[in-house]
């Protein structure tokens, strides 16, 4: 709320006045009273002020103390609701940012629909309660206990009995309470589940179709709804039997406050003026019982999600600036020193072993293995997105954990398998490698790998929308796009991982030609298994189960016994 502190003061200072005003209404309320009273009788009472001899100037005070209470009230909500939303954008700010920032070994650890339905759904409900219930529970808390208080002034032997009545709601309250809260908690987690399923389906819309699992998916998200029905449910039902105790409580107390009220005015204890005063102020404290035990238990609701929030924003983010610095730029030599790493989920099965490799500025390697051999676990570890459990890495003779992460990933460029692409248009999918790059240099990068004349046909050119994760486009043209954004980063370290496997002979024979000019200015690895691209390496280097296995020259290796040799004529039998 810091950035809102200003307009939080004024909000409160509104509603602090607007709830004196409210609790200074019923005074010229029993005052009204006395006055008609006193002039049916003929006199004025001694208690009053000469003006309130006359009750229609009682009625403009009235009206003028309503009037200023409209007044207070338009400002602090206006100025609550305005407060409420900057601290939700700062907030999902704060978030988002933070989960941009979280390492790789958390994001592998949660589903990303379930971040997603945190951003979403537990900052929706925080957002109802900045704005609406923390205002109304402020609000009616203030009424509540002055209420208590003038109650107390005015009609002490009333207050006293309505003392007594009070602290067993209390209790039963704050039960309810704690109860509320901990279903609450409950309810938000079962959301987040039936939001993973959704996410997950639209995402594989193209399997679900292929596989007729239209069924399958309905029955997942049917199932995870029922669950998140059946607490939302149960939590209700403490609600209802919540507020309907809270009810029956106040008109119960009223009734008996009446009665009692009745008694002491035929006693002369009181005047009919003090005892509307106090109905009033009852009335007023009943109702903002009522509405701070709702005030209440949203507030349970919106702490639950709040806590699934935090968990976020407690977790160590990468340690690393959001903008590189201007340290000294790399050559390019890379080394692994005896790196050996496990992925936290599967501690007892290490996906690398002991592994040595050295590579100078200006080379460009492939890694070639089977399935599983660890050749993306090394890329992983390249980029940091991971540190080896034992070993370590340096970029030019320095260490990896001593260079700062955006500096390093500053001057690399990813070329994944999996191309995604955003929403955005194309010509900013590819100035993604290099936003400050101008549109001839985009255009001249789309050139390279032999988009640019696509892209020109299209009715919108650049600025044609790539679609929801680029489905409008083909596998090639993705794939293009992908390496379009590595030549326009001019990274020190290129990394392709099947960055062609999507082309067709002739795309990728026109986009080889790009890539031999991009090697030669820069450290280059390459994860391929299609040996044409693998020849455009320097050298090849063979990964098998975590080990380097052999490494060389395509010549060398073809001459030796072994996979690589049985690679190449694998490939080359049809």
């Amino acid at each position: 709320m810091k950035p809102a502190r200003g307009l939080v003061a004024g909000a409160t200072t509104a509603l602090l006045l607007g709830t004196a005003l409210q609790l200074v209404f019923p005074f010229f309320v029993g005052m009204l009273v006395d006055s008609t009273l006193a002039s049916q009788a003929g006199s004025l009472d001694a208690d009053l002020p000469q003006w309130a001899g006359s009750i229609n100037n009682v009625a403009i005070v009235l009206l003028a103390v309503a009037m200023a209470i409209l007044v207070c009230v338009y400002f602090d909500t206006a100025w609550f609701m305005r407060a409420g939303e900057l601290a939700l954008r700062e907030l999902r700010q704060r978030t988002f940012e933070r989960i941009i920032r979280l390492p790789m070994q958390f994001h592998a650890s949660v589903r990303a629909a379930d971040l997603a339905s945190r951003v979403q759904s537990d900052l929706a409900v925080l957002q109802e309660f900045l704005i609406n219930d923390a205002r109304m529970g402020l609000r009616y808390g203030a009424l509540m206990t002055g209420g208590f208080v003038l109650m107390t002034t005015t009609a002490p032997s009333l207050a006293l009995t309505l003392g007594i009545l009070i602290p067993p709601v209390v209790a039963v309250g704050i039960k309810f309470g704690r109860s509320i809260a901990r279903v609450s908690k409950q309810a938000q987690e079962r959301l987040g589940d039936s939001a993973v399923i959704l996410d997950e389906s639209l995402q594989a819309i193209t399997s679900v179709k292929a596989f007729a699992n239209e069924a399958v998916e309905t029955r997942r998200y049917a199932a995870a709804q029922e669950c998140y029905f059946q607490v939302v449910v149960a939590n209700s039902r403490r609600r209802a039997i919540f507020t309907a105790f809270i009810l029956c409580a106040v008109f119960c107390g009223t009734v008996f406050m009446m009665w009692f009220g009745s008694r002491q005015i035929q006693l002369g204890n009181l005047t009919p003026g003090e005892f509307t005063r106090f109905m009033f102020y009852l009335a007023f404290t009943g109702s903002a019982m009522g509405t701070v035990a709702e005030s209440f238990s949203r507030m349970k609701r919106a702490q639950g999600a709040f806590e699934r929030t935090q968990e976020i924003l407690n977790v160590e983010p990468e340690a690393s600036a959001m903008t590189p610095s201007e340290s000294q730029p790399l050559t390019g030599n890379v080394r692994f020193e005896q790196v050996s790493f496990a992925y936290p989920a599967r501690e007892n099965a290490p996906v690398l072993r002991e592994v040595n490799l050295t590579v100078t500025a200006g080379e460009t390697i492939a890694l070639v293995g089977p399935s599983g051999a660890g050749k993306s676990t090394l890329i992983s570890l390249l980029l940091r997105f991971f540190e080896p459990d034992e070993g370590a890495l340096y970029f030019d003779g320095v260490r990896s954990s001593e260079i700062p992460l955006a500096d390093l990933r500053a001057q690399m460029a990813l070329v994944p398998q999996e191309i995604i692409l955003f929403g955005c248009s194309l010509m900013d999918n590819i100035r993604y490698g290099n936003p400050a790059a101008t549109d001839e240099e985009t255009m001249d990068a789309a050139r390279q790998v032999h988009l640019h004349d696509f892209i020109a046909s299209l009715p919108e050119g650049y600025q044609t929308k790539a679609g929801d994760r680029g489905t409008q486009l083909s596998g090639g043209q993705r794939q293009r796009i992908a390496i379009a954004r590595a030549i326009l980063r001019a990274p020190r370290i290129l990394i392709l991982d099947e960055a062609t496997s999507a082309l067709d002979s002739e795309s990728e024979a026109m986009v080889h030609d790009s890539m031999r000019a991009l090697f030669s200015q820069r450290t280059s690895f390459i994860i391929a298994h299609r040996l044409s691209t693998v020849r455009l390496a320097s050298r090849i280097v063979v990964v098998r189960d975590g080990r380097i296995a052999d490494q060389g020259a395509h010549e060398e290796l073809i001459e030796r016994d072994g996979f690589y040799r049985d690679l190449w004529t694998q490939q080359l039998k049809p």
